[in-house]
């Protein structure tokens, strides 16, 4: 057989069978080798041939609108904008800076011109970043000496306050003690004998020693002022309306301005809070009811007009303590000198300052949110065992 010069390349044996099939085409350039089976010693012979190339398959077939030939490249040619730029750099490129600036102005505008010009000269005004960085650091030592200045100033200001505090709390002390001093002046020897006979003479327990208006104090209670003893209701309640409330009223009378203050006795919390009812599960409520009427009695019959409301209570009938409302700086307070806080005492009290409110204004207690309960301040005098008294007032 031999090898047919064609689209295809066979290889046969002596019988003419095709031993080798179609093969794909071969690139023009391309040397083919034939091995001839049918002579004795096999030979190689080199044939350079150029075969036809097949047709592309339909999916590769360019469309007809994207053929080009394929020896020369499409060239999109400028726009007239384009032309124009082109031109006008190529112009510009030999202009004077006054000349460009001009062009500029008449692309951009007025206004963006002179807002861009100005940012450029601001941007090549500013120093070099080592400069900046060691500006920066000279700044920073300077903000700190600042703040080390302003902060030994502050504290020599604090101390400066601490000791005016200091000084005033020492004064106000001094004026307590020389007010408590012409109070408690020493007695005369006729007045100690008169004070010895009312403790420990022998007497009626029920007789009179003591009487202001209609409030007394009778000799089995003035007996309780004796070392050791309890004292009762009766003598914490003369204390307060024939001494304090008295003493109240002059203060105010000697200073212009000063509000007065109620004193009220010792049942008027008890009663509020039902203490003495018989049934247990109203025992120890609070109950507005029981003392809506309590203040008729206060000066000025209006008890949102004054300085102080003190209210002394007594916890077990064997306990005094007294809760003070502040009524200019809504605070109520607590004082025991066993160092302890009634809380719902506490706020039994800022529900009758609402509910009083309300009774006699009509209305409900503006801002009563800003009240603040105070439990018993550490700094007050303490008793260490149960027959101590303490007594909180000057």
């Amino acid at each position: 057989g031999s090898a047919t010069m064609s689209s295809t390349v066979s290889v046969s044996d002596a019988s003419g069978e095709e031993l080798i099939g179609q093969h794909d085409p071969v690139p023009p350039t391309a040397t083919t080798e034939i091995l001839d089976l049918t002579s004795p010693r096999p030979k190689l012979s080199t044939q350079k041939f150029h075969p036809t190339p097949t047709k592309p398959l339909k999916s590769q077939r360019t469309p007809p609108h994207k053929r080009a030939s394929a020896s020369t490249t499409s060239v999109k040619s400028p726009t007239p904008k384009q032309q124009h730029r082109k031109q006008q750099q190529h112009s510009t490129s030999k202009l004077s800076l006054a000349a460009y600036q001009k062009i500029l102005q008449k692309e951009l505008g007025l206004e963006k011109f002179i807002r861009i010009f100005n940012r450029a000269i601001s941007i090549a005004s500013r120093p070099s970043i080592a400069n900046r960085s060691d500006r920066t650091s000279a700044d920073i030592a300077k903000l700190d000496r600042r703040i080390t200045a302003l902060e030994s100033q502050r504290r020599s200001t604090l101390r400066d306050e601490a000791t005016i505090s200091e000084y005033q709390l020492r004064q106000k002390e001094k004026e307590a003690k020389l007010a408590a001093s012409k109070l408690l002046r020493p007695l005369t020897s006729e007045e100690q004998y008169l004070v010895q006979k009312a403790l420990y003479a022998i007497g009626p327990p029920d007789d009179i020693l003591a009487s202001l208006d209609a409030d007394s104090v009778q000799r089995a209670s003035m007996q309780t002022l004796q070392p050791g003893r309890w004292i009762n209701d009766e003598i914490i309640n003369y204390f307060l309306k024939n001494c304090l409330a008295k003493r109240d009223e002059l203060l105010c009378s000697t200073q212009p301005g000063r509000k007065r203050s109620h004193f009220f006795n010792s049942y008027f919390v008890q009663t509020m809070f039902d203490d003495k009812n018989s049934h247990p599960a109203k025992r120890g409520r609070y109950n507005y009811n029981n003392v809506k009427r309590w203040s008729k009695k206060v000066p000025g019959k209006d008890i949102f007009n004054l300085k102080y409301l003190v209210c002394p209570m007594n916890l077990d009938e064997m306990h005094w303590t007294l809760a003070v409302i502040f009524m200019e700086n809504k605070k109520i307070g607590y004082y025991d000198s066993m160092g302890e806080t009634e809380w719902t005492k506490l706020e039994g009290l800022l529900q009758y300052l609402k509910d009083e409110h309300v009774s006699k204004k009509g209305k409900e207690l503006e801002g009563w949110e800003d009240w603040e309960l105070l439990g018993c301040p550490d700094n007050i005098p303490r008793q260490f065992n149960g027959e101590q008294f303490v007594k909180y007032s000057n």
